[in-house]
């Protein structure tokens, strides 16, 4: 008889009726969740490390009502001085700014300055907008304008039917370039025009979104469907600067930051680094045809243009600070608040369904149905929390090349096989 296999067994058996025997939500399943998951998400971090395009990176799940912290970093974050990763080097976090945003946006609507339905016309004007342009012209199909019309919700959960000013072609030439190509292209010196080096603004970026045309082109009239689109999000902080009379960086600093202990977290490019600037992060070329692993910050890229959508700088100690307190109410006065951010809207082809600044995913796993919200970003950086289980997961692997895994579902699974999630019902 295998009596190594037998004990595993009856010891398993042993767990699972100690945690059925337990009220739902009071397991302190501690010694299983220190074996399994930390040996798990040892796992998970060891074949992400060996990935030679992630050169940095940073993981870390907190479950407070489970007693359960675990959290790795390496590699090497600064390359000039080979200082390596940690929970607390900054890092940009890319689309995750999109959550700060709107959560700017539902403590005004807690404030009674806006609602989700009011159209962006009584906040921006014509004068708000550059040249000749005006607002009615932000968006169109044909001969057709809305933009006026646009409303608040329709901005938070992408479906304005705006284009995206980043990653969109400017119009329906599939031979058009988008910014983000342009950027590559001049990086690269396939194509060069200093636009890779250009320092934006908020005003500078809007300036761009009409000279190229896209405005005409809208890709969906408004409230039909979803198209995620960093317009919405520029929109979104020319609406915030207008209510409160206060940039950008300072409604972040003053109404997040201060209130979540980010002491050193900051909107880059547009105001001083409270501290060390981003780690190094790269990009692997190979799907443009380009044979490099680029460093984002060595190339001398200016990510200004991120703004409102994705330019803040923060660490995985000060996200996390961030994402329990979002989720555990304490930035809002009105538990609906929260409620009505998670209320999502279905997206084709995709894993997910988007609510207002982030995004509610499902995972099937072997022992159960999981549902996490968050947001990921475009440098390989992910915020997310599991509500039945007080359970945050923060990480960055500090890589923009598309990945072949889903680095959330590998997190997930390790907790699963410890057994975390047994505690939903």
């Amino acid at each position: 008889m295998n009596y190594a296999k037998a004990f595993t067994l009856t010891y398993l058996f042993f767990l699972l009726t100690l945690i059925t025997a337990c009220g739902s939500g009071e397991q302190k399943i501690i010694l299983f969740l220190d074996g399994i998951a930390k040996k798990k998400l040892d796992d998970v971090y060891q074949v992400a490390s060996s990935d030679p395009d992630i050169i940095n990176l940073a993981f870390s799940v907190e479950s407070p009502k489970q007693n359960f912290s675990w959290h790795k970093a390496g590699g090497i974050a600064y390359p000039n001085t080979s200082e390596e990763m940690t929970m607390q080097t900054p890092f940009r976090i890319a689309s995750i700014g999109k959550t700060f945003t709107a959560t700017l946006i539902m403590k005004m609507i807690e404030a009674g300055s806006i609602s989700l339905s009011t159209p962006i016309s009584d906040i921006l004007a014509d004068s708000d907008m550059p040249g000749h342009f005006t607002l009615n012209e932000l968006h169109q199909i044909d001969e057709d304008s809305s933009g006026e019309s646009l409303t608040i919700s329709q901005l938070l959960n992408h479906t304005s039917g705006l284009r995206d000013y980043i990653t969109d072609e400017p119009d329906n030439d599939i031979s058009s370039n988008s910014l983000a190509a342009l950027q590559i292209l001049d990086v690269t010196g396939l194509l060069p025009s200093g636009i890779s080096k250009n320092s934006w603004t908020s005003a500078s970026i809007l300036e761009y979104f009409f000279s190229s045309g896209m405005n005409q082109y809208a890709m969906n009239p408004p409230g039909e469907s979803y198209h995620y689109s960093d317009t919405n999000y520029l929109l979104l902080g020319l609406i915030i600067e207008k209510i409160s009379g206060m940039s950008l960086a300072d409604n972040y600093r003053v109404e997040i930051f201060s209130q979540s202990q980010m002491n050193f977290s900051y909107l880059e490019w547009h105001e001083a680094a409270e501290g060390k600037g981003p780690a190094h992060h790269y990009s692997n070329l190979s799907p443009f045809g380009i044979n490099e692993n680029i460093d984002v910050i060595a190339s001398g890229l200016n990510t200004s243009f991120d703004w409102a959508g994705g330019g803040i700088v923060s660490s995985i100690e000060e996200l996390n600070s961030y994402a329990i307190d979002l989720f555990s109410n304490k930035l809002f006065k009105d538990v609906n608040t929260l409620k009505e951010m998670k209320n999502t809207i279905s997206v084709d082809n995709e894993n997910f369904s988007y609510g207002l600044g982030m995004k509610r995913i499902e995972y099937q796993l072997s022992h159960k149905k999981v549902v996490v919200y968050g947001h990921d970003g475009a440098w390989g950086t992910g915020m997310y929390y599991i509500p039945e289980t007080g359970t945050s997961i923060v990480f960055t692997i500090n890589q923009a090349a598309p990945q072949n895994k889903d680095w959330l579902l590998e997190i997930l699974r390790g907790l699963d096989k410890a057994l975390l999630f047994t505690a939903i019902e």
